[in-house]
This record gives C-alpha cells, structure tokens and sequence, in this order.
C-alpha cells in the first residue's frame, strides 16, 4: 500500500467561492493554492503520483485563541471555518500542482479533524486503497 504524509508550515486556509470580474469568473485564491502546492511538491519529490481509489486524512492544527475561554476544553475547533471548506482548498491546491493525483474524484474516503496548536499547520497523509 502506497502511503505518504505531507507537512504544510501555513496556516489552514478555507476554500472560497470563484470571484466575478464581469462576466468572467477567477479564482481568488490563487496565489495561496500555488504556495501550499509548492510545500506538497517540494515534500513529494520524484514519488509517482497516487493512482486509484485514494483515503485522505487530514489534521488542521489552528492558531490558538489568545484568550483561552473562547478555546473548547476538548482541544477541538469548533468555531469558523468548517473543515469541509479547509478540505476543500486543500484538495484545490494538490489538484493544481498534477503530480500528487490526477483529480480529486479519486478521494474515497475523508477523515478531517480540526484541533488547537500554537504552531498553525496542515499535515495531510495520502494513502492509495486496495
């Protein structure tokens, strides 16, 4: 089984809606998505890109609130952004990099988890499925 972690030193970021100039559509994000793609080239190196039915699991570590009665005791975040829209950036950002998968169709299976750290990062461990 083909399996690889990826560590990204950003801060988690949410996907967006496509911005309209006009009657053109762009994406906003642009310039985000190329930068964590460029952290998941860098960790993928020369590795062949993952093929078939894919499981991803996903662990946005989110900036620690200053003020620790707005952090849950359970260490969890449960506030803004939801994790579906940080997964989805994510998976915008590795499809535009072409080298880690072919599309983003291929993910079969999803487990998310959205937690407190000082350090805000995005580890994200990509397994292909027998």
């Amino acid at each position: 089984m083909y399996s690889k972690t990826y560590v990204i030193p950003m801060r988690p970021i949410r996907w967006m809606h496509p911005g309209k100039n006009g009657k053109n559509y762009y994406d906003q994000q642009g310039k985000e998505k190329t930068a964590v793609g460029l952290y998941i080239l860098k960790e993928h190196g020369k590795d062949r890109p993952f093929q078939g039915p894919l499981k991803i699991t996903c662990t946005f570590y989110m900036e620690t609130p200053k003020l620790l009665r707005n952090r849950h005791p359970s260490g969890f975040h449960c506030s803004a952004p939801d994790v579906t829209n940080l997964t989805k950036f994510l998976e915008d950002a590795i499809g535009r990099t072409g080298v880690v998968w072919t599309d983003d169709r291929q993910v079969a299976w999803q487990e998310n988890k959205k937690i407190y750290d000082k350090n805000p990062r995005i580890e994200i461990t990509i397994e292909e499925l027998s």
